[in-house]
């Protein structure tokens, strides 16, 4: 995962910031249209997928570890006892884990991304 991160990720961007100038006003999107003008379309592909890949990866590891705190909080009765129960087969938290997916969906839905972000560091912090 190391080596495929740094190929897709690293080296692209050295590479950019090489031959680019203005890299202080680049914007969202800026970086997959660098691998196109450096590699054309497959790599602009290749650093879109990654990205995707990533940032599921990043979401996916913010529910199953924030649902363990739900978890815990609910075995300390700070959150309602439902929140507590660990599924029988796999012995996770199956209900936390909606619960959590749910309110990221909604804020998902609802927020605009500068306000997500904020509560997000809410938590965080």
């Amino acid at each position: 995962a190391f080596a495929l991160s740094t190929t897709l990720y690293v080296l692209p961007l050295a590479a950019a910031l090489a031959t680019l100038d203005h890299w202080e006003q680049w914007a969202p999107g800026t970086y997959p249209l660098l691998g196109a003008s450096l590699g054309g379309g497959g790599l602009e592909a290749a650093l879109t997928a990654a990205s995707a890949v990533s940032m599921a990866g990043v979401l996916f590891t913010i529910l199953c570890t924030s649902s363990r705190a739900l978890l815990a909080m609910a075995t300390l009765r700070m959150l309602p006892p439902a929140l507590g129960r660990l599924h029988p087969r796999f012995g996770t938290p199956a209900a936390a884990i909606c619960a959590n997916a749910s309110l990221v969906a909604l804020a998902t839905l609802t927020l605009r991304f500068d306000d997500a972000l904020q509560l997000s560091m809410l938590f965080y912090c």
